[in-house]
């Protein structure tokens, strides 16, 4: 029998709770504003921040936010927008949604019947769906979708020992660094397209699979798409957007 998945990524207003998975406020994460998302194509039906109108009008609802709709058959709830959990995406760069339907598990897999909305950043590109299937458990639908919105625009982040105080930040796929100690060297390693620079130099690849190595004193700056800088005690890296430091 062939089915037609009609999704809706809508996110709901709650407070965070403690640890890797949070209720969202609103349209935001981890302090990205993912209202960007909004993608109509044949078999898919996206709205971000706000309930899918046609899967409540065939269910006769006013909280779904998707839906099934079979050829035949009756059209079954895919996800409540009073049920959105977020969490960190497992492989890092971005964050998932996940919307259940309710309690009453699915005949076929023992599963309530959920949809998980994966976002990826990828800097500079535009939002677009990459996949939106049944996943191999049955009643649990994913959706992949990737763009700027999910990419972060700007953080920064500060750490001090005996050795001197060092400063990250980024911004969209730049990574800064700095050291207040002019004896403490700042070494960075990158995979991909790489320009970094430093105070009298520069170093960097144009090849899609090179690295490099880089070492400064007192600051550099490397724009790139995964990259990791070291001083002292303390590393930053963006990776596909995604800012950290420890």
């Amino acid at each position: 029998m062939m089915y037609y998945y009609y999704f809706v990524l809508a996110f709901i207003s709650s407070h965070f709770i403690s640890g890797a998975f949070g209720t969202a406020p609103n349209c935001e994460y981890n302090g990205i504003d993912y209202s960007g998302f909004n993608v109509q194509g044949t078999n898919y039906i996206w709205s971000v921040c706000q309930p899918n109108l046609q899967c409540n009008s065939l269910l006769g609802a006013t909280n779904i936010v998707s839906c099934q709709k079979p050829t035949t058959g009756t059209p079954q709830n895919t996800g409540l927008l009073s049920s959105g959990v977020w969490a960190d995406s497992p492989g890092g760069g971005g964050a998932v949604v996940n919307y259940k339907s309710g309690t009453a598990p699915c005949k076929s897999s023992g599963k309530v019947r959920q949809t998980n909305v994966f976002f990826t950043c990828a800097p500079g590109q535009p939002d677009k769906v990459v996949a939106a299937d049944e996943s191999a458990t049955k009643c649990v639908y994913e959706v992949f979708m990737s763009g700027q919105s999910a990419c972060a625009s700007s953080s920064s982040s500060s750490s001090s020992d005996e050795e001197g105080v060092v400063n990250c930040s980024f911004s969209h796929d730049t990574l800064s660094i700095s050291n207040s100690n002019d004896n403490q060297f700042i070494n960075c390693t990158s995979t991909g397209v790489t320009s970094c620079a430093s105070p009298g130099s520069m170093c960097g690849t144009q090849n899609n699979i090179g690295q490099i190595y880089c070492l400064s004193t007192v600051k550099m700056q490397c724009t790139s798409l995964s990259v990791s800088c070291v001083s002292g005690n303390v590393t930053c890296s963006l990776v596909n957007g995604a800012f950290n430091m420890n």
